[in-house]
């Protein structure tokens, strides 16, 4: 049975802004409203952050110096991720071709077990496996303990599933140039805490 805190998606992310003409730092706040505060590829959350997992990064997910068919193409935010300082520390220098969650539901690819072990739906899901070190036992652990967890209690569920208190204001500066989906904005999560409609978890 899949475990609700490392359940992938079912359906292709469709992206839900558009800002463009942007400094990276300015993106990644877009970014983690973009894909709900947690690591596209392993689904680890900023609330569980830890001190040996790092930060969370911005990474493009075609390889440096490719260059794209026009069917192809992208915006530079429609290439961009947000991922885990897990995920990003083991990524090649040199960087590799990353699955494009807009062109494949990732539930494809990865499967979590409930005793917090991975496995690969195809031969993509595999190389992602071996390429994240996302089987090694330490990481296995860390997702037995987190299923644990919000399976022991609602509270619990609540604490470790529900949305960051530090969840940004898109409609506060600092602005993009310019938004290619305009005024979605208004609907931020942080807009939705605003208007008392956010989940309680997700």
């Amino acid at each position: 049975m899949m475990s609700d805190p490392f359940k992938y998606p079912t359906t292709k992310h469709l992206r839900r802004h558009g800002p463009d003409g942007c400094s990276v730092e300015i993106y990644k706040r877009w970014l983690r409203d973009e894909f709900t505060f947690r690591c596209v590829l392993c689904l680890w959350r900023e609330r569980w952050r830890k001190p040996w997992h790092g930060g969370f990064h911005v990474i493009s997910f075609t390889p440096r110096n490719s260059t794209p068919s026009p069917a192809t193409a992208r915006t530079e935010y429609e290439s961009l991720l947000l991922v885990c300082g897990g995920c990003y520390g083991v990524l090649p220098k040199n960087h590799v071709q990353l699955p494009d969650p807009c062109l494949v539901s990732m539930v494809a690819l990865l499967e979590v077990a409930e005793d917090g072990g991975i496995r690969s739906c195809n031969q993509e899901g595999e190389r992602l496996i071996q390429l994240l070190r996302l089987g090694n036992e330490q990481l296995k652990a860390e997702r037995a303990e987190l299923i644990r967890k919000v399976s022991s209690s609602h509270e619990e569920r609540l604490r470790q599933m529900g949305f960051p208190d530090d969840m940004p204001n898109l409609a506060a500066p600092p602005h993009p140039p310019r938004n290619l989906i305009p005024n979605s904005e208004a609907n931020s999560w942080h807009a939705q805490r605003l208007a008392g409609s956010l989940p309680k978890f997700y």
